[in-house]
């Protein structure tokens, strides 16, 4: 309201594609208190996308270049939009996500991270995982790989790539492209505490393989898909048991 004493128009918010948040805040206030006017307000989409900025300050993003775009918001927004189908490094979240999440028992926030980095020169922005709250205040970051095997461990897998290695050990030589992924969790009892079981049932075709040489018969490729699911199994395991928070 006070920008209406400088501006001749009032600002206007129903064009928003992103709302980004300054780190610092969401440690220190809780969230809800920050996104109520944006849940409330006539203007505000409930579609807009929320994130993290692990900048100095939200401003910090906003101020940066778009490579492929000539407006950094709606360069975000197509980072958001595209990228659990191609890398799966982080989820899209909406304003509406936001209210339900913080409102349901049992759930905590997760938003999509950014930072600032150099490409040829140009300042720009790149998704880099996401943002973990406890209750309404941010607990700490998964990187884009831990957000990944989150993304597996939430069904929320839409495709991207899964590299291992063809000898079972060693140096990643073949790539998986994730066609479509359903994970299933249950609840059991072994001790004195509960145990959640992940059932992760993944197709994928094979997209890279550097042993060129190598004749790919059924055998093999039965092989393959055996290595390239204890691969699997070991990075969720290793992402839920050691992530950065």
């Amino acid at each position: 309201r006070n920008a209406k004493k400088r501006a001749g128009n009032k600002l206007y918010f129903g064009h928003t594609q992103v709302l980004i948040i300054n780190q610092e805040i969401a440690r220190t206030e809780d969230i809800g208190s920050v996104l109520d006017w944006f849940w409330r307000d006539g203007e505000c989409r409930e579609t807009v996308y929320v994130a993290i900025s692990q900048e100095e300050t939200a401003a910090d993003i906003l101020d940066l270049e778009g490579i492929d775009q000539s407006v950094i918001s709606i360069k975000i927004q197509k980072l958001l939009q595209g990228d659990n189908a191609i890398t799966s490094s982080a989820p899209a979240v909406e304003l509406y996500t936001t209210f339900e999440t913080l409102n349901s028992q049992g759930k905590e926030l997760v938003l999509p991270a950014l930072r600032k980095v150099i490409s040829k020169d140009v300042r720009t922005c790149e998704l880099n995982g996401l943002a973990v709250f406890k209750g309404e205040r941010l607990l700490g970051f998964l990187s884009p790989l831990e957000t990944k095997y989150y993304l597996f461990v939430m069904d929320a897998v839409k495709g991207g790539l899964l590299p291992f290695s063809s000898h079972g050990a060693g140096r990643a030589d073949a790539t998986l492209e994730i066609h479509k992924n359903k994970t299933r969790l249950s609840l059991c009892r072994a001790g004195p505490a509960p145990r959640i079981l992940v059932k992760s049932e993944t197709t994928a075709f094979l997209d890279e393989y550097m042993p060129v040489r190598v004749e790919l018969k059924e055998p093999r490729v039965i092989e393959l898909e055996a290595m390239a699911a204890r691969k699997l199994q070991a990075d969720i395991r290793a992402a839920m048991a050691s992530s950065s928070i």
